[in-house]
């Protein structure tokens, strides 16, 4: 991981060193103080990816809504900051909510399928916005790079799928049961059938799996309007369209360099690349790409620092049981400590 993380961090510096530092930072100059608009923006994009994972628990198991905003918010900061290969976001979840009571199997579960159903819709943003960029910009080696991109996301996530169905998690048991003991694996408390059972029981319910997609592709689109508004603050004339082109070209980059941390340079290199077809220079589009970093540390840090506060407070229930252990007469009544999470 640290070696992808120099070289996206290489390729992050060489391009705006080749663009010219001056001139982006005139480009990001003309949006000045103004790029903190696409801050509060971003609370209708975080609220739909937030329910697009909530909506598949059944309701026993859901989590209350400002619990799962926070839960949101924290797992796309550490997916956007930290060398997670954007996956570690979904598990840092789980304990989180296991900690508030959602049972662990159904807590798993939640994030593998949600993790599905982001790659899915992923493939069908980036064919959506391929479709435009060829109505406009004929260039057939990027056509077919991008096609091959999509390709590979989109196999990579049927694979995925059909592991889960066969019961991805027993057989990952079934291998470390070679190397370990039986005593080691007795005292593991996750059960690897139960949490493929959870799983097939989420896609046992493809109306929550349906609503789920539908959900996390109404996040995507409204990704759009972030870049839309950074391109206009710095002048440039573009349509909703033209933003499309740019945001699912630009995601689908990040998506395949996924081994990079924070997609490093890949981000950049697309919105240089594909902000021809739109009208834009590349200065604009790289300037538009590090707008939304911008917002992204904005957003993202604060998410950081409430995650890890959280880790060292503790437990609720083991801060009751302390407190019960330790005046047992008390009739007073014990308080426990807020916890967010």
């Amino acid at each position: 991981m640290l070696l992808t993380f120099l070289l996206g961090l290489g390729a992050f510096i060489a391009l705006i060193v080749w663009r010219g530092t001056d001139t982006i930072a005139a480009a990001v100059g003309q949006v000045g103080w103004r790029v903190l608009w696409i801050v509060p923006y971003f609370s209708v994009p975080l609220l739909l990816a937030c329910a697009s994972w909530l909506v598949l628990f059944r309701r026993e198991h859901r989590p209350r809504a400002a619990l799962g905003v926070l839960c949101g918010w924290i797992t796309l900061a550490i997916n956007w900051l930290l060398p997670v290969a954007q996956i570690g976001g979904e598990a840092a979840r789980v304990p989180i909510l296991a900690r508030r009571g959602t049972p662990i199997e159904p807590a798993i579960a939640n994030a593998v399928v949600d993790k599905t159903v982001q790659t899915g819709t992923q493939v069908i943003f980036t064919l959506i916005g391929l479709g435009l960029f060829i109505s406009r910009f004929t260039d057939r080696d990027l056509v077919v790079g991008v096609l091959f991109g999509a390709g590979m996301l989109g196999g990579g996530t049927v694979a995925f799928f059909i592991a889960q169905r066969r019961g991805m998690f027993h057989l990952v048991e079934r291998i470390i049961e070679r190397f370990v003991s039986s005593e080691m694996m007795d005292r593991v408390p996750i059960k690897a059938k139960a949490v493929d059972a959870a799983v097939h029981e989420v896609y046992a319910r493809p109306g929550h799996v349906l609503a789920s997609s539908v959900l996390r592709l109404a996040f995507r689109f409204a990704m759009i309007g972030e870049t839309f508004i950074v391109l206009r603050l710095m002048g440039h004339d573009v349509s909703l369209g033209d933003a499309l082109i740019l945001e699912s070209l630009g995601q689908a980059a990040r998506a395949g360099a996924f081994l990079i941390p924070a997609g490093l340079g890949a981000q950049e290199g697309a919105f240089i690349l594909f902000g021809a077809a739109v009208g834009i220079t590349g200065d604009a589009g790289l300037a538009t790409s590090l707008c939304k970093r911008t917002r992204e540390l904005i957003v993202g840090i604060p998410a950081l620092l409430v995650w890890q506060w959280a880790h060292l407070r503790p437990r609720r229930d083991e801060t009751d049981h302390d407190t019960s252990e330790a005046d047992p007469n008390d009739s007073r009544p014990s308080e426990s400590p807020i916890d967010p999470v």
